[in-house]
């Protein structure tokens, strides 16, 4: 793939903006069911909503910067807030880091790889 300019999204980490986002992985919501069935009413399972979760996976343009904040936050396990900002709507809260890596191929920008993990509530705003 050959280097590319502009960016989908941009990405900011404890207040501060720490890049372009080169690529989405995952935003992922989940939500936990819980089994509320009786043993002794009809054959069909019951279930109830339980607690959601939120984690995602992006791409950075790699800057030296971000790449040592990050990896500070990460080997200390802080929990910072954030926001994906896509222009159109954005995606906010406090998150743990839970894996940061760079890559750098052949003829693409080196670039800074992030997931996280949310840890309460999330904003979104579209």
């Amino acid at each position: 793939m050959a280097a590319q300019s502009g960016n989908i999204a941009t990405f900011t980490w404890n207040a501060v903006l720490v890049g372009d986002v080169a690529a989405i992985g995952s935003v992922t919501m989940d939500g936990a069911v819980i089994d509320v069935t009786e043993l002794s009413t009809d054959t069909f399972r019951q279930f109830i909503s339980g607690k959601y979760q939120m984690s995602f996976s992006i791409e950075l343009f790699y800057n030296h910067t971000a790449h040592s904040s990050l990896t500070t936050d990460f080997l200390n396990r802080d929990a910072r807030t954030f926001a994906i900002d896509f222009g159109d709507g954005n995606v906010s809260g406090t998150a743990i880091l839970t894996n940061v890596a760079v890559s750098a191929n052949v003829d693409d920008p080196a670039r800074l790889s992030v997931s996280a993990q949310c840890t309460g509530a999330v904003a979104i705003v579209a």
